[in-house]
């Protein structure tokens, strides 16, 4: 069973999960009274792969919470250790120098660490109990001050494909084809794997600085081959940005390109809201453009 699936728990005990380092652990008492959890470490520090839900002995009791009371009134409750992404945004870098010429597009590989959920199905209704953060993160502000700025997530984004042209031949530089990973196999990959596709439809050659990324657009996908789970190997959407220059460009979403035959379609585990494609990047379209294009 994949560690983000629902199950139905027994009573009194605890079921502990280890998410590439980070512990949660969860036990439904009497009465619907249940407890957690969550040993966090930092988002840098994150190894290994996912287990779980696996019955253990009761975590460090000092570190216990009680989380919430539910009635019991459906017997067969089951639970689930949703994965999501938190509500503030990330401020994306490349962490090497990337140079696109007219015409050209780059692929960055991001990494996001997700919250993890809490979450009660009955019936055909579901609730979250508990919002667990397992990762620390370093947080940044962008925008001038803090008064018109935003507190954002700060991570780097390696550079995971060369540059393509309008007829997907091969440019220069890069480290691999286009649209493939850079290392490392899906199961290896901590945390939810997003590409970010940067299109220059200018006339001038782009440098990509910081680009402020709002991920509650996003949704998140599990990938399973078969009825494995492939060590918890999580996707998001794939934010597709076209730079046409100054105020102009167009933010879409393609399916996450997780490669593979039919059996290893993703299965979708939290819907992104969608609700505004421009507003993908961070309420300051005008400033971030200019900023990745180079424009004073």
């Amino acid at each position: 069973m994949c560690w983000w699936e629902s199950f139905v728990p027994r009573e009194g005990v605890w079921y502990r999960w280890n998410l590439w380092g980070a512990e949660i652990a969860v036990r439904r008492g009497p009465g619907g009274r249940w407890q957690g959890f969550c040993r966090s470490l930092s988002w840098n520090d994150c190894r290994g792969a996912c287990s779980g839900p696996l019955e253990g002995e009761a975590p460090d009791g000092a570190a216990i919470t009680a989380l919430w009371e539910v009635p019991p009134e459906n017997t067969e409750q089951r639970i689930a250790l949703t994965p999501c992404l938190p509500a503030k945004p990330f401020l994306v870098f490349p962490a090497d120098t990337l140079r696109l010429s007219p015409g050209t597009e780059a692929i960055l590989e991001l990494e996001m660490p997700p919250i993890a959920r809490l979450t009660l199905h009955s019936g055909g209704s579901s609730e979250v109990l508990f919002t667990f953060t397992p990762f620390t993160v370093k947080e940044t502000w962008y925008g001038e001050d803090t008064m018109t700025g935003i507190l954002c997530y700060v991570l780097p984004a390696a550079n995971g494909a060369r540059q393509v042209g309008g007829d997907r031949q091969a440019g220069a530089g890069g480290t691999g084809p286009a649209g493939t990973a850079v290392g490392g196999t899906a199961e290896s990959v901590p945390g939810v794997r997003c590409r970010l596709l940067l299109r220059n439809r200018t006339r001038t050659i782009l440098e990509p600085g910081k680009m402020p990324l709002h991920v509650e657009e996003l949704s998140v996908y599990g990938q399973k081959n078969g009825g494995d789970c492939l060590s918890g190997a999580l996707y998001s959407d794939m934010p597709v940005i076209d730079v046409y220059g100054g105020e102009d460009f167009r933010v879409s979403f393609r399916w996450p390109e997780t490669g593979g035959d039919h059996a290893n379609i993703p299965s979708l585990i939290v819907q992104g809201s969608k609700s505004g494609m421009g507003g993908l990047l961070v309420h300051h379209g005008a400033r971030i453009i200019k900023s990745i294009a180079g424009l004073p």
